[in-house]
């Protein structure tokens, strides 16, 4: 998902508006979100397999480990 949406306007302008609301921080650890880590996952909080939407107030971005370990513990 994050590729793509890296591939357009539209979808650039949405992962910095996220990336400015979570104050440029990754939601499970409270880090630095770096540009030079970009590109980064795109979690769905309510996971789309459990019926989330991917609209704006479903989504956070993250580290690509804290993604790792969130669906690697089954946790949503």
């Amino acid at each position: 998902m994050v590729w793509k949406l890296e591939q357009t306007l539209a979808g650039s302008s949405r992962i910095e508006y996220m990336w400015k609301d979570q104050q440029g921080r990754c939601r499970v650890c409270g880090q630095s979100l770096q540009i030079e880590q970009r590109p980064w996952p795109i979690h769905h909080r309510i996971w789309r397999s459990k019926g989330g939407q991917s609209g704006g107030d479903n989504l956070e971005l993250l580290h690509a480990n804290c993604h790792r370990l969130i669906h690697a513990n089954g946790a949503n």
